[in-house]
């Protein structure tokens, strides 16, 4: 999984780190690389050969949501976190 700056931003990172892990089942679709926007695609693209074995995925990473998450729990407490009773989702 490759998310944030460099990895998520970079096709030639992405390639370089998954040319050596073949061994892991891991092979990276040249186009999908190339064209990775994870923003525009829900938050996660998956950049693999379809054969492959191992999934590579670039993901938009979403920082606010989980700034504003923790910033709830620590305001409203352990009842604010996500599945407990009475806890709002944040968006």
């Amino acid at each position: 999984m490759f998310t944030g700056g460099i990895g998520g931003g970079s096709a030639l990172v992405r390639r370089s780190v998954c040319e050596v892990l073949g061994f892991m089942g891991v092979a990276l679709d040249a186009a999908r690389n190339a064209d990775a926007r994870p923003t525009a695609n829900g938050g996660v693209v998956d950049v693999s050969e379809s054969h492959a074995r191992t999934r590579v995925l670039v993901v938009h990473p979403a920082e606010e949501r989980m700034i504003a998450r923790e910033v709830t729990r620590g305001i409203e407490g352990p009842p604010a976190a996500p599945g407990s009773a009475g806890a709002l989702p944040v968006p």
